[in-house]
């Protein structure tokens, strides 16, 4: 019987999906080799743990470079003296009530900047 998928139901990254099935494929191996325990010869239970670590890692990196990860932030229209709303980019109708956001100019990110022009 094949085993329910742990994001099967839910809407996440295809990363995360991807590092389950990793992990998965990983345990079910090393679950095999824990069976077969008094069977097998220590040094090939090393060397088999090693190669399989390794081969993980080299999935994860695998994994990290073919699926990038995207954060998609909130797109905000001005009204005017410093008021905005959150506007659907697909629809371009606002999302909720008026959001204020302080300038720039009185954050703390101002100063950083103002270091870096006086470079």
């Amino acid at each position: 019987m094949e085993e329910k998928d742990l994001f099967e139901d839910m809407a996440s990254m295809q990363r995360l999906k991807y590092d389950a099935k990793l992990i998965a494929d990983c345990t079910r191996v090393f679950s095999g080799i824990a069976k077969n325990e008094r069977v097998l010869s220590r040094r090939f239970k090393k060397k088999a743990c090693r190669r399989i670590e390794q081969n993980f890692i080299r999935g994860l990196k695998q994994i990290e470079k073919k699926i990038p990860v995207f954060i998609e932030l909130p797109k905000f229209e001005t009204c005017g003296n410093g008021i905005y709303k959150e506007v659907d980019p697909k629809t371009k109708e606002p999302i909720n009530n008026e959001v204020v956001i302080t300038p720039i100019e009185s954050s703390p990110l101002q100063k950083v900047i103002d270091y870096d022009k006086a470079k």
